[in-house]
């Protein structure tokens, strides 16, 4: 009994500690895939395709935003901000998500995740954006989906975002502190 105490109790303290794996940045060809993911996850949207939308959205994501809610969400986006006219991409590159900040509300993205940026100057037709908007391409075990980000102009902002491991148990058990 004691050993099987032992043993629980270095899986709760060392486990978190456990360095984090960083992935190499996105080669100029992973950069191209997940621009080419993104402009297939817009055109979903403009043409009103949330299922597919959501489909090309990373796992993690999809987790917190169900097919519904996900659904929901775009959809009173685009009746706020009306149709979206233009999405010029500005910049997209590779990233180290180390050095992504939280967000305001204090979600950051995982450290151990291969990262895009994606930059963009955008039009709507109801409203302009109130910050320069930009997506986050992460890798995933299916290949590059939408991360988070700024875009599209939604009333969800930056809570579409892939949870890292410490807002995951906030979420799941509140209370209990991971480290990240």
């Amino acid at each position: 009994m004691k050993g099987l105490l032992l043993s629980f109790w270095f899986l709760l303290v060392a486990s978190p500690a456990a360095a984090i794996e960083v992935p190499p940045l996105a080669s100029e060809a992973e950069v191209k895939e997940a621009v080419q993911v993104f402009l297939d996850w817009t055109k979903a949207y403009e043409e009103g395709r949330y299922l597919d939308q959501w489909k090309l959205t990373h796992p993690r994501i999809q987790r917190w935003h169900h097919k519904k809610r996900w659904r929901r969400t775009m959809s009173k986006g685009r009746s706020r901000s009306g149709d979206l006219l233009a999405a010029n991409i500005t910049t997209a590159g590779p990233v180290d998500a180390r050095k992504l900040p939280c967000t305001e509300m204090r979600h950051c993205y995982r450290k151990d995740m291969q990262v895009v940026i994606i930059f963009l100057e955008t039009k709507y037709e109801k409203a302009e954006p109130q910050q320069p908007e930009y997506v986050m391409m992460a890798k995933s075990e299916d290949g590059w989906k939408f991360g988070g980000g700024t875009f599209p102009a939604l009333p969800a902002g930056e809570t579409i975002v892939i949870l890292d491991r410490k807002d995951e148990a906030r979420y799941e058990r509140p209370g209990v502190e991971v480290q990240n």
